[in-house]
């Protein structure tokens, strides 16, 4: 029985991991996508100096991955975006909490890998460092708790340098994906919990 159930949960991540790959996620940040990723912006724009340091971005999520499944990357108009998998049936609201607050500061420390604007004498920041943290539940009454009291909690944004964790409940059982917010806006950004969850959970 608790084989079938591990089995069953590897089948679910890898699923996940499929689904995040559909959006353009990889398990290593690619320097051909980050690039790829700014060739409509202005050409005193660039993430080059990202790009060249992948190594560099991946070991800077290092102090989240005893918490996580996997992390992807994505590069989103020369903007590195992380997605952070976590099985949340099991931890408190404190300890939701604690690790979106370790993922957050995770994101500050990468500020130097995102967009720039190229000066004459310097160069400064021109985008920010984004992260979903997305909260895998095989209990769909902890999901429900989750979505109704520490959900929003989980939301953690910054201006200096500019970063932004948004904290996704995945309803494994309820076949659903919970945003923090429902709105239009959604649709363009780098990941939209509707194409994830018609990814993840297809109808047949």
């Amino acid at each position: 029985m608790l084989q079938a159930m591990a089995v069953a949960r590897e089948t679910f991540y890898i699923a996940l991991a499929n689904a995040l790959g559909a959006a353009q996620f990889k398990l290593r940040p690619s320097t051909a996508s980050i690039l790829a990723s700014e060739r409509f912006l202005p050409l005193f724009m660039t993430s080059i100096d990202g790009a060249l340091r992948t190594e560099e971005l991946t070991h800077a999520f290092d102090p989240l991955r005893d918490s996580t499944q996997f992390l992807g990357f994505k590069s989103y108009l020369g903007q590195p975006i992380i997605a952070a998998a976590i099985e949340a049936d099991s931890l408190s609201p404190q300890s939701l909490q604690q690790t979106a607050g370790v993922f957050s500061a995770c994101l500050a420390n990468c500020s130097d890998f995102t967009l720039k604007v190229k000066g004459l004498f310097s160069t400064a920041n021109a985008g920010g460092v984004f992260g979903y943290l997305l909260c895998v539940f095989f209990d769909s009454v902890a999901a429900n708790r989750f979505v109704g009291a520490t959900q929003k909690a989980c939301c953690i944004s910054q201006r200096k340098p500019i970063t932004g964790v948004r904290a996704w409940a995945i309803d494994a059982p309820g076949q659903r994906v919970v945003s923090e917010r429902s709105s239009w806006f959604n649709n363009f950004l780098p990941l939209n919990p509707k194409k994830l969850q018609s990814e993840l959970f297809p109808i047949n």
